[in-house]
């Protein structure tokens, strides 16, 4: 079974949701995997026309096990300028030793750490955005996150991006950096080309979080009644390329009627031939 409720409104928005399957349960399409328990409660309300205290809390469980991870985070955001904004809250986390998913490196763990945020735009530079980030465990003064990241819009057609992460925890200390550009192109009225290439660098630790990545989309808009999507992206990582194919279909039968059609291919080839995998899955539907 799974439910949801959500609630949106000028001053608090709000969405609560609860799903539940069993061991022989199988959809790929589906948001939830086979023998799994998941909850969760998330909100945000106005305290004033610059300020929101946003809270979140989450709840998974292996059916199977009885493991299962618990989480709560809240914060306060405030917005200041045209377009600076600034969070500060804390996160609590606690897994059972049995662990939430096979092979959980988080498995016996309780954590409480508090985070701050700032993003702004560079005076001059409206179009250059910078963020910074920290994140500090109360109990253990070496494990933290440090985090910087930027982006520049191109007008309309595209966004460079770059961040750099610090993290130091238990199960080591290791630092990435990201770089990506992301182009919209529109060829002709109603048809859009969008590009995207991303770099993933390790630079300092483990090299198997490295990645690469390009993806190529379509979006094609005949009429106000029809609307097509393609996206295709191949990804190489440490020991494993994956293609990922998506294509969409929108069509508006009538004022209250649209139907829906979705396919998508995922394909992974692996070093290691056990893990690799070929899934293919089709949906539709109608909307009212």
């Amino acid at each position: 079974f799974r439910g949801e409720a959500r609630h949106n409104s000028e001053r608090l928005r709000g969405r609560i949701f609860a799903g539940k399957t069993d061991e022989n349960f199988s959809n790929p399409s589906a948001t939830f995997s086979s023998g799994r328990a998941e909850a969760g409660v998330k909100g945000a309300v106005m305290l004033g026309q610059k300020t929101r205290f946003h809270a979140e809390g989450v709840f998974t469980e292996n059916i199977a096990s009885g493991g299962n991870r618990k989480g709560v985070h809240a914060f306060f955001e405030q917005k200041f300028g045209r377009s600076g904004s600034a969070e500060v809250g804390a996160r609590y986390t606690y897994e059972t030793s049995a662990g939430a998913v096979s092979g959980s490196a988080s498995a016996g763990e309780e954590n409480t750490s508090i985070r701050a945020k700032i993003a702004t735009q560079i005076p001059g530079a409206s179009r250059m955005n910078i963020f910074g980030e920290y994140e500090q465990e109360v109990s253990d003064s070496e494990k933290k996150v440090v985090a910087m990241s930027g982006n520049y819009q191109f007008h309309n057609r595209g966004r460079l991006y770059a961040r750099h992460e610090i993290i130091s925890s238990m199960n080591g200390r290791y630092a990435q950096a990201a770089m990506g550009l992301r182009n919209r192109w529109t060829l002709a009225s109603g048809l859009n080309l969008n590009t995207g290439f991303e770099r993933i660098f390790s630079l300092d630790g483990s090299e198997e979080t490295e990645a690469t990545s390009a993806t190529l989309g379509l979006e094609y808009l005949p009429s106000s009644n029809w609307k097509t999507t393609g996206r295709f992206e191949v990804r190489n990582t440490r020991g494993t390329d994956s293609f990922l194919k998506t294509l969409g279909l929108a069509y508006k039968m009538s004022p209250s009627w649209t139907l829906l059609s979705r396919n998508v291919l995922s394909i992974t080839d692996a070093e290691n031939d056990q893990n690799d995998q070929t899934r293919n899955w089709m949906r539709l539907g109608l909307a009212y």
